[in-house]
């Protein structure tokens, strides 16, 4: 019998994550340390200011990225709520910079803000102008409906690109498939993803071709000899096959009726004739 702290250990296990997606994110954040000291130094010196639009929208990135990550991605990766992966995530990336550049950058450059906008709130506390100003400025990022409108349909749109646009292969299925090829076969964990990717493309190939479901079970069809049949042909004896063509012999009544008469016939018949 399983114990109660295995059946405990076995739902806090999840599928495995897209390598792609794994390597696409080190690199968004990789990305993103250089260009946000950018982005924040451009808007001082440019606009002195960070602009509220901007901050919104990281706010509210912030927001759903959090949520996402405590109580949908976690359900996702273990099967309860039905999400895919895409062939390759490398064909996407120019939306894959904008989701760096705009959901992820933002997450990273919202702590900053909120440090410097509780930090000047704290230090004028005894100011009440001051005061006043960063609160209805701190409102004003928090609460504006249409950004936050417009941040959660971005939101929605790169969860639906990432994870429902194209349905190549579920979670489950595509965790389950590199997880045995590895376990089964001498690969690396990126050796398996591609031998996983050639099978399903050979499965997917296989459904165009023959416009029907297959899921890779054997059939009667695969079972049966695909030996052609030995079974003599039969050949009418009437028909004689030569290296051209086929010539038909004639037969008893053809041969007599077709058959030219002889001077010896000729006579013969005459007499029957006049006996008669």
């Amino acid at each position: 019998m399983v114990s109660a702290s295995q059946n405990i250990n076995q739902n806090k296990l999840q599928y495995l994550m897209h390598p792609q997606l794994i390597q696409e994110t080190a690199n968004g954040f990789r990305m993103m340390l250089k260009g946000n000291f950018f982005i924040l130094m451009g808007f001082y010196f440019l606009c002195n200011q960070y602009p509220k639009t901007i901050a919104t929208l990281d706010f509210s990135f912030t927001v759903l990225s959090v949520l996402f990550f405590i109580f949908i991605k976690p359900r996702m990766m273990k099967g309860e709520i039905p999400a895919y992966y895409r062939r390759d995530y490398q064909s996407i990336k120019f939306l894959m910079f904008f989701m760096k550049v705009f959901i992820l950058g933002g997450v990273m450059r919202f702590p900053i803000l909120a440090l410097f906008y509780g930090l000047n709130l704290y230090l004028v506390r005894n100011d009440t102008v001051e005061w006043e100003h960063y609160k209805s400025t701190v409102y004003a990022i928090i609460n504006n409906p249409s950004i936050n409108a417009l941040a959660v349909g971005a939101f929605a749109l790169a969860i639906f690109i990432l994870f429902y646009q194209q349905r190549y292969a579920s979670i489950q299925e595509f965790s389950n498939g590199v997880v045995e090829i590895f376990s089964r076969n001498v690969y690396s964990e990126e050796g398996a993803v591609k031998e996983f990717i050639r099978r399903k493309d050979q499965q997917l190939e296989r459904n165009t071709i023959v416009q029907v479901k297959y899921d890779g079970t054997t059939t009667m069809a695969s079972k049966t000899n695909p030996m052609p049949s030995t079974k003599p042909y039969r050949i009418t004896p009437m028909m004689v096959q030569t290296n051209t063509t086929m010539v038909e012999e004639p037969t008893a009544v053809e041969q007599e009726v077709t058959q030219p008469a002889t001077p010896i016939d000729a006579t013969v018949s005459v007499r029957r004739q006049a006996r008669r």
